[in-house]
């Protein structure tokens, strides 16, 4: 296998483990709003939108190919 396929084959998987971190973010913080419901909701939705913007920036971005 060549680097350059090889390189190619890691993009294209990349962008599936991107949007898989972020769908378990959100199903694990609707599950600490569950188990824990004095948490502040606007907090977490808060910090958990910020983790998502972060994480959807470096795992969807094309420039780091």
């Amino acid at each position: 296998m060549s680097d350059n396929s090889l390189k190619e084959w890691v993009i294209q998987l990349r962008y599936p483990y991107t949007a898989g971190v972020i769908a378990v973010i959100w199903l694990g913080s609707a599950t600490l709003a569950i188990i824990r419901p004095e948490v502040s909701g606007e907090a977490l939705i808060s910090l958990v939108a910020f983790a998502t913007l972060i994480v959807a920036y470096i795992g969807f971005s094309s420039g780091r190919r």
